[in-house]
């Protein structure tokens, strides 16, 4: 089909079939508003335009068809081309997250985009000062919460050792003295009564002595064997000694009796009072003790947790001193920036003395040498042509094609777009961010 043309390339066609169209003729002067002085001029504008309405006008050639063939192929080229970065092979990104110290990330020296590493290599050197001074800082703590909890288990063991040995002498004491109140009731009452006993009975036989003396004097007397003096004087002796001896019998019994029926059972609710108290008393320090057993057991466990959160504060402060050494995992090429800013309208940032480095993001990389796809970015309109798995055609820019298989990310990005890269069939040894084109191959 040909293109169309317009509709004043059409009339003009018609036209110049006609013949030349005769110049239309000048209208009156009466009707022309404009003075007489400008009357020449007026002349000259109206034959220039109809001088130029009777010449044909060209219109645009129609094109043949190799010329309109040839543009199709060029939108369906330009269509089936999108541009794209060659992306490092199995990049290894560098980032520190930290687990303690979140200071800033002062670069102090840097190794260049591109640079050769090998395993153990330094790729970043950062001004740590202020992490050194709460790495000292957290060792002063550690050390002192060290020594701290080492003097509370050794004062909590004397405490215990005290403590236990204090309860062991009060409980052996309360035993001495159940073993006495036991003892002074099964001998020493029997031992009371038996006393009482042998009392009463010297007792009735000195009186019964007495008695016996008397009257045996009295039957001395009664045959006239002494005189009467002294008859008078030992018999009032006698008597006397006998009523005495009667008197004191009585009260010893009167005596005996007290102590028996009235002290004796004091004193047993005193020895059975005092035992209750002791044992009562052997049970609060034994109550005591756990308590103060506890609270022992509490504060050394709060030692123990202090202690531990020290020494895993400066665990992680020392992790994040290693994680701070910035060394080469691998060997391979150190490339600045982040792995995900190898794709198309994305510049990795480059690394100098002196910049400051965010936490928590990827900054570098260690990669192979060599590319190993080209990356790409592709629109929704684009997956109906730009298919995951189809074969596409690298084409960088001073190299030769490589070959590859196009690898669609399922899901778009949150600007709609859809993350895509062309996985080579070989790596190539070609710089990092190359630009390149990619095409579908046919």
């Amino acid at each position: 089909m040909h293109p169309p043309f317009s509709t004043h390339s059409r009339s003009a066609s018609s036209r110049s079939t006609a013949g030349p169209r005769p110049a239309p003729a000048a209208r009156p002067l009466a009707r022309a508003p404009w003075p007489a002085a400008g009357l020449p001029l007026v002349l000259v504008l109206v034959g220039a335009c109809a001088s130029r309405s009777a010449a044909p006008e060209a219109g645009p050639a129609p094109r043949s068809d190799g010329a309109r063939a040839a543009a199709g192929t060029d939108v369906a080229q330009a269509a089936a081309t999108k541009p794209a970065v060659l992306a490092p092979a199995n990049p290894a990104a560098w980032s520190y997250w930290p687990e303690e110290w979140s200071g800033p990330l002062l670069v102090l020296e840097a190794l260049p985009h591109g640079a050769k590493v090998a395993t153990g290599d330094v790729l970043l050197r950062f001004d740590l000062r202020g992490l050194e001074e709460r790495i000292r800082d957290a060792e002063r703590d550690s050390k002192s919460a060290e020594v701290r909890h080492a003097g509370l288990v050794a004062r909590q063991k004397l405490e215990e050792e005290a403590a236990s040995s204090s309860l062991a002498q009060a409980r052996a004491a309360l035993t001495r003295s159940q073993r006495a109140l036991a003892a002074w009731k099964e001998h020493d009452l029997a031992f009371d009564r038996r006393d009482d006993e042998l009392a009463r009975r010297r007792e009735r036989s000195y009186v019964e002595d007495q008695e016996d003396e008397l009257t045996q004097l009295e039957e001395m007397y009664k045959r006239d064997e002494l005189v009467s003096g002294t008859e008078e004087l030992v018999l009032k002796r006698q008597r006397r000694a006998l009523g005495i001896a009667v008197d004191a019998t009585a009260l010893a019994r009167e005596r005996a009796k007290k102590r028996l029926d009235i002290d004796q059972q004091l004193e047993r609710e005193q020895r059975e009072e005092s035992v209750r108290a002791q044992g009562e008393a052997v049970e609060r320090q034994a109550r005591a003790l756990e308590i103060d057993r506890a609270a022992r057991a509490d504060a050394l466990a709060r030692s123990a947790d202090e202690l531990a959160d020290k020494e895993a504060r400066l665990a992680r402060l020392r992790r994040d001193r290693a994680a701070l050494s910035a060394t080469s995992g691998r060997d391979g090429v150190f490339l600045h920036g982040a792995p995900r800013d190898w794709r198309p309208g994305r510049a990795p940032v480059r690394i100098e003395r002196g910049a400051t480095l965010a936490a928590q993001a990827e900054v570098a990389a260690v990669a192979d040498p060599a590319v190993g796809s080209a990356r790409l970015e592709l629109g929704g309109a684009d997956l109906a042509r730009w298919k995951d798995g189809a074969r596409a055609l690298v084409r960088p820019q001073g190299g030769a094609p490589l070959a590859g298989t196009l690898r669609v990310e399922p899901w778009p990005r949150p600007d709609g777009l859809f993350d895509a890269f062309v996985e080579l069939s070989a790596p190539a040894l070609l710089p990092a961010g190359t630009r390149a084109d990619v095409e579908l191959s046919p």
